[in-house]
């Protein structure tokens, strides 16, 4: 059964544990409403259920309807959230569904006069917890849901997230104009050093599924290889490496993927794992395999790639993921700005929670340099992450 939370206008807001849309049509139609809105990034509705419950959270969602309608016959909005139990040391800890996950996390707005009924139906979930906590990871500062969310819950605070580097190309493109003066003279150094170094290096373009499929397993070595290196644990270890797979091959079966390598002497060196979304290219994984940064073989693999999408007029923007580094500093030509946004059931919450993010940051920053100063414990902390990645 459905929970009524707000009423506004001719619009009511609804709550339905994930559990209970199996009785309802909501399911395929909020996964139709994600796909649409992120064809290559979106995850299904049952795959951040599974992700909540291992976070031993539950996974809710606020669904927004028309006012006498006894059945939902589809969704006008929703919200997608994780909802973790309090317990003695911990109040009621509420999330947007997949963050960690997802590059970009949003309400969902079939229809955009609804905003205000979803944000009251959000507010009114959160507020029926005694002592909780909202986090709102990477929301765009433009969600109008989120704007009627400040009205409604008024100890909300609002820090700059991750941003997302872009590279936009303009309809009519001089010849050759892939990227600034400086990064291309950078490419072509990086080009000639690699033929100076007698070593055979080839770029490869893979769009076929087979070809794809033969060429995952390899990218996850590299990848496995380069987190070891920088002893972090490895996002796609286990069953999130074996998800990844079929997440790529899906999109390849549909000629939405491309996955670039490039070899040295036959050995894989570096590559990227890439989504198409209509005019846009998604970077969905890249590593480099350890012990070749002065080869600088990552530029060399970006620079062709980019060089073979700008004389492709469709191809008219390329997403570099989330997060800001020198590299991608020197490929992008525009910011996507992202809010990371917080608030609490009262201030002596957010002042122990404001304490304990800054001593956890201490704690981080310490262990950090005593992993970069000792190589003893640098290498118990790699064979502690070390996760072997079995291809199904």
């Amino acid at each position: 059964m459905s929970t009524l939370l707000a009423v506004r206008g001719h619009y009511t807001a609804h709550r339905l544990d994930h559990d209970e849309l199996g009785y309802t049509s909501l399911s395929d139609d909020v996964d139709a409403v994600l796909r649409s809105e992120a064809p290559v990034t979106h995850l299904p509705i049952d795959e951040l259920a599974k992700q909540a419950r291992a976070r031993h959270a539950d996974l809710v969602v606020i669904v927004v309807g028309r006012q006498g309608e006894e059945s939902f016959t589809r969704p006008l909005g929703f919200a997608l959230l994780e909802r973790r139990p309090a317990s003695p040391w911990r109040p009621v800890d509420i999330r947007l569904a997949g963050e960690g996950k997802l590059d970009r996390q949003s309400f969902h707005l079939v229809e955009p006069e609804v905003a205000a009924t979803l944000a009251l139906g959000v507010a009114t979930f959160v507020r029926r917890h005694r002592v909780w906590r909202l986090h709102l990871d990477q929301v765009s500062p433009n969600d109008p849901t989120l704007a009627y969310l400040v009205r409604c819950l008024p100890r909300l605070r609002a820090q700059a997230g991750d941003p997302i580097p872009l590279l936009r190309w303009p309809d009519e493109r001089r010849p050759g104009r892939w990227a600034s003066k400086k990064t291309r003279a950078k490419h072509r150094t990086a080009c000639r050093r690699l033929d100076e170094s007698g070593s055979a290096w080839r770029v490869h373009r893979l769009r076929n599924a087979g070809e794809i499929r033969a060429a995952l397993p390899r990218t996850l070595e590299v990848r496995a290889a380069r987190e070891r290196q920088l002893a972090r644990r490895d996002a796609f270890a286990d069953a999130a490496g074996q998800r990844h797979v079929q997440r790529v091959l899906d999109l390849a079966a549909e000629g939405n993927a491309e996955v670039w390598l490039l070899t040295l002497d036959g050995t894989l060196v570096t590559y990227v794992v890439v989504g198409c979304d209509d005019g846009k290219r998604i970077l969905v994984d890249s590593r480099m395999r350890p012990g070749h940064e002065r080869r600088s073989p990552g530029l060399v693999l970006f620079g062709h790639m980019l060089a073979t999408w700008y004389v492709d007029d469709a191809v008219r923007v390329v997403d570099f993921g989330r997060g800001i580094n020198d590299f991608k500093r020197g490929l992008r030509n525009e910011v996507e700005e992202r809010l990371c946004v917080r608030a609490w059931s009262n201030p002596a919450l957010e002042y122990a929670d404001r304490g304990r993010h800054v001593a956890d940051a201490r704690l981080r920053a310490c262990a950090r340099s005593v992993r970069d100063r000792s190589p003893l414990v640098a290498g118990v902390v790699r064979r502690w992450r070390a996760h072997p990645f079995t291809h199904p």
